[in-house]
């Protein structure tokens, strides 16, 4: 009984590898089916971290996105009456558009003015009309300092 039931479990658990394969890789269902999941895993290993070279991201000396888009969750929520609409993110480099009232955005700069994590915060454009602020604003994310550890 002990066999059939981990048989089954493993055979749900390489369909599972086989199908969130083929949802990160579009297009590769033929080589999901007849691979086998170790391969698959191995692939996908392989995949993440080229594109984490290629990207600049998840580095030893880097933040990750989810360290920034942290960060900016953090900065956003003592901001009263902020909303981000766009945020880019190349490298080191971070766009951000939003709306907020005068205060909201007032505390937003300050938010990120003090982050360990942001650095040179310059506002790109402003504009205020009928109490609501329309910002651009860039910054850079400094480099995480080895062994030092992303938002807890």
């Amino acid at each position: 009984y002990q066999v059939h039931v981990r048989g089954a479990a493993v055979s749900m658990m390489e369909a599972e590898i086989r199908s969130v394969y083929s949802d990160a890789f579009p297009g590769t269902e033929s080589v999901a089916g007849r691979s086998e999941p170790q391969e698959l895993l191995g692939m996908f290993e392989r995949s993440v971290k080229e594109a984490r070279r290629s990207s600049g991201g998840a580095g030893a000396g880097s933040n990750s996105v989810l360290d920034i888009l942290y960060e900016l969750a953090a900065s956003v929520s003592g901001s009263a009456g902020t909303r981000m609409t766009e945020v880019t993110i190349e490298g080191s480099s971070v766009r951000v558009r939003g709306v907020s009232s005068l205060a909201g955005f007032s505390e937003l700069e300050q938010n990120l003015a003090q982050s360990p994590l942001i650095e040179d915060v310059v506002q790109d454009e402003l504009t205020y009309e009928a109490g609501k602020v329309e910002f651009k604003m860039s910054f850079t994310v400094r480099e995480r300092v080895p062994g030092g550890g992303g938002p807890s």
